[in-house]
């Protein structure tokens, strides 16, 4: 049964649930049970609970479970929750212990659990809440300026452009603090994080977090596999990976991604449309906010998210108003959205060309999460153009770090993939671009071997 028929029989009531328990030894054979009966089950430190009645209450969306089910979770669930949630709320799923454990006890995941325990006692995953505060002032101020110019300032394109810029810089950096809010790695309070990457993506951006959120957490834990991951499926533009050559049944999108006559020209030559694709970035993220808070059922906060992005369409359509030609008005709002093209380069960067082999249920945690990102080498001072994202590596093992902590933790890290003998990706910004554009190329030439063999076969 994949991810989608679970979601659908859920929805017909069709999932049963298990008897309440925290003694009940359970065999392999009583999970097999379990598991025939329709049970939704997955095993966190040894512990057995029946996830089907939280499927809908989950903050972080249902489709993320269902990637465990039937298996262990412990490294995914303790990267992303804080103690209160296995206090608090598991003991009311439990309907068992294991007899025999299924938690990866190698001697690498021992070490990283030590370290990552260490972290916390060290207080490095405590907010600095004055980096925020002046990460926030300098996106207002910028957009504020922005604003203001294209009001008072002269009819001149210049003015616009500058006040584009302002406007497209402030976009860019408060989008490193709403992922931050995403992941309630601000004050670790979700309420709280939510409204103020409500504030941040939806009231001054024109996104929702809440898709953000929703598809995000989902990269998080199946990073780059074609199936699962919907940040490496974007079909028709791009394909970073030959699987999507016979087509890939999204379990995210529930839709089938095939390559067709309009995307083979597109992909033929995605390495050299590469930047352009990315400076109409933004576009697509507009179409998926609003589809995800118009018809996704996911969508947890749909009244909030959609008053705050009716306001971003009042505030940005007014602006666009004051400008008096028409052309004028044009160029502002391409190049608002397409001075962000770099916040695109930045995320895509981290991926597009690792690893994208399917998920191994076997592997650990520290080898999936390494094989499948890359950090960027910069000079501290230009940590606040990268906003984080430089540290993707670091960030994927750890995600609820304070960005402001992420290279004190990385160098902490470096010693520790190498007593383990594990490759660590850092490469410095260009020769990052490089690899992304040479991985592209690579996929499109295959792209028309696949074709031109397919052709052959089908003419004999």
């Amino acid at each position: 049964m994949n991810v989608n028929e679970i979601l659908e029989r859920s929805r017909r009531g069709e999932i049963n649930y298990a008897e309440r328990s925290k003694t009940r030894v359970l065999s392999q054979s009583d999970l097999d049970v379990l598991k025939k009966q329709n049970i939704l089950w997955l095993c966190i430190d040894d512990k057995v609970y029946d996830i089907g009645g939280w499927l809908d209450k989950h903050p972080g969306g249902s489709l993320i479970f269902l990637h465990f089910l039937y298996r262990d979770a412990t490294d995914q669930f303790n990267r992303f929750h804080p103690a209160e949630v296995k206090e608090k709320i598991l003991p009311n799923l439990q309907i068992g212990i294991l007899e025999k454990p299924m938690k990866i006890h190698t001697p690498l995941m021992k070490d990283f659990r030590k370290i990552e325990e260490d972290l916390y006692k060290e207080g490095l995953f405590e907010t600095n809440y004055n980096f925020y505060y002046l990460e926030t002032i300098k996106g207002l101020i910028a957009i504020i300026s922005g604003i203001l110019m294209v009001i008072y300032g002269p009819a001149t394109y210049l003015n616009y452009i500058v006040a584009a810029f302002l406007i497209g810089f402030c976009w860019h950096q408060l989008s490193f603090v709403a992922h931050d809010t995403g992941h309630n790695a601000v004050t670790h309070k979700l309420i709280f994080d939510h409204y103020y990457g409500v504030f941040l993506a939806s009231c001054l951006s024109g996104l929702s977090i809440g898709w953000w959120k929703d598809s995000h957490n989902i990269h998080h834990v199946v990073t780059n596999d074609p199936v699962h991951d919907p940040d490496i499926q974007h079909l028709p533009f791009l394909a970073v990976s030959e699987k999507f050559f016979e087509g890939v049944h999204s379990t995210y999108h529930n839709k089938q991604f095939k390559i067709d006559a309009f995307s083979k020209i597109l992909l033929k030559a995605q390495h050299v449309l590469y930047y352009i694709i990315m400076m109409f970035g933004r576009f697509n993220l507009y179409v998926q906010s609003v589809k995800f808070i118009l018809i996704n059922e996911r969508a947890k906060f749909r009244k909030s998210e959609l008053a705050a992005m009716i306001f971003f369409i009042i505030w940005i359509t007014k602006l666009l108003s004051i400008i008096p030609c028409w052309k004028q008005r044009l160029v502002f709002f391409f190049l608002v959205n397409a001075i962000t093209f770099l916040l695109h380069v930045q995320i895509t960067l981290s991926h597009f060309c690792m690893n994208t082999d399917n998920i191994d249920e076997n592997e650990d945690f520290v080898h999936h999460q390494l094989r499948t990102s890359m950090d960027v080498d910069c000079s501290e001072w230009l940590d606040w153009l990268h906003g984080g994202l430089q540290f993707q590596v670091i960030h994927h093992l750890f995600p609820r770090l304070p960005r402001h902590n992420l290279r004190k933790v990385r160098d902490r890290m470096i010693p520790f993939f190498k007593k383990h003998g594990i490759t660590y990706h850092c490469y410095d910004f260009k020769l990052g671009n490089i690899m992304v554009i040479k991985h592209l190329a690579k996929i499109a030439d295959n792209l028309k071997e696949f074709i031109s063999n397919y052709n052959k076969v089908k003419t004999i």
